[in-house]
């Protein structure tokens, strides 16, 4: 660690991606570069300096937000210098740690759209999943990439298809010509994708649940990939495909199309799910209760949602309250996100529910004396 001091800035990441390229975890050694290059970082390169960034979450190593606020703002301002890749690449890596920085992510959409042609099939996956996974709102980057995508997709393999099915998916941006014709380059490629890519890319098309794409989602193909990896699936891909199989149900007979075990596993793994409630449900339930409706709290139902708040009307007509808080939007928007509408969708199909939303911070507008007039006009009493 004393040697370090010395190194030159082409040194230090060198050092850093050799550590995080063969797996060796050494985080007092990344702790102190990291300290070592911050008061030196406009002093790299573009490319030392994308790569230093990248080595942090391939080693998982968490820095200050200190750290990623200065690297986030030396990139803004080099910006226009930058590669696609170097662009892709850098998005990545404060989408893969969790910080979000809101004004880097602008500024490289606004510089993506003006250079959109330079992208390859890889930036361009990398890059939509980036904003996806930062909630980052940008439907004209979407629309843009929307239009650019179809000549590159004979060039994408299939973690760039999930990659981008999903980014659409989850920041519910409907595109049905892209998804159409995505789905008409993975159906052939399909036994391909590994179980958490074809997870993810099925959750895809159950978001956006175009009519043009329902047959691709039911195709013999695709349940036969699905079943020929019944035992490689995780948890979290089982919850997937639980949605995907009550999908299956909703557009066909009713009756799933995987086999009667696995289909079973599937609902095991979503029931399994963590339902505690918020504080925000906990008062919004204690005024419905002083309301006199009938009432309970975090309900499974048929289709194996829970539900916040599940009442009675009138005695036969029930009504699923959802208490959305922020995870159930885009930051900083109204805007709910993929996987908030899908629930909402399911259960009112599935479950014959009417759904009322109650957005955090509606309810915190209020005033108490406003409480139950809110409720009551939300429920059209």
């Amino acid at each position: 660690l004393p040697l370090v001091r010395e190194f030159s800035h082409q040194g230090l990441t060198n050092t850093l991606w050799s550590y995080a390229t063969l797996g060796h975890a050494a985080p007092a050694l990344f702790q102190r570069i990291a300290e070592i290059s911050l008061p030196r970082i406009s002093e790299f390169s573009n490319s030392g300096l994308v790569t230093m960034l990248g080595a942090y979450p391939r080693a998982n190593h968490t820095l200050s937000t200190e750290f990623y606020d200065t690297i986030a703002q030396v990139i803004i301002s080099r910006i226009a210098q930058l590669s696609s890749l170097q662009i892709s690449n850098a998005l990545w890596s404060f989408a893969t740690v969790g910080h979000f920085a809101p004004d880097l992510f602008r500024v490289a959409r606004n510089e993506t759209r003006n250079r959109i042609n330079e992208f390859n099939s890889h930036d361009v996956a990398n890059t939509l999943w980036s904003y996806a996974r930062a909630g980052h709102h940008c439907p004209e980057l979407l629309n843009d990439m929307a239009k650019a995508i179809p000549s590159q997709l004979d060039k994408f393999n299939t973690q760039d298809i999930t990659n981008t099915v999903w980014a659409y998916a989850a920041l519910d941006h409907s595109s049905p010509q892209l998804f159409s014709k995505i789905a008409e380059v993975a159906l052939p490629r399909i036994a391909e994708f590994n179980p958490r890519g074809l997870a993810n890319t099925l959750w895809a098309y159950v978001v956006t649940d175009d009519e043009s794409t329902r047959e691709f989602t039911r195709h013999p193909l695709v349940i036969n990939a699905v079943v020929s990896l019944i035992d490689r699936f995780d948890y979290k891909d089982l919850c997937q495909l639980h949605q995907w199989d009550l999908w299956c149900m909703e557009y066909g007979n009713g009756e799933s199309l995987l086999p009667p075990l696995f289909s079973q596993k599937c609902l095991q793994s979503f029931v399994h799910e963590d339902c505690a409630s918020s504080n925000l449900q906990r008062n919004i339930a204690a005024v419905l209760s002083h309301m006199n409706i009938t009432m309970q709290e975090d309900v499974r139902v048929n289709s194996g949602y829970s539900i916040d708040i599940l009442l009675t009307l009138n005695d036969t007509t029930r009504v699923a309250i959802e208490v959305d808080g922020p995870n159930n939007y885009l930051p900083g928007t109204a805007i709910p996100t993929g996987a908030t509408r899908l629930k909402n969708r399911q259960i009112t199909a599935l479950d014959g529910l009417s759904v009322v939303s109650i957005p955090f911070w509606e309810w915190h507008e209020l005033p108490t004396k406003d409480q139950v007039d809110y409720l009551k006009g939300r429920l059209k009493m």
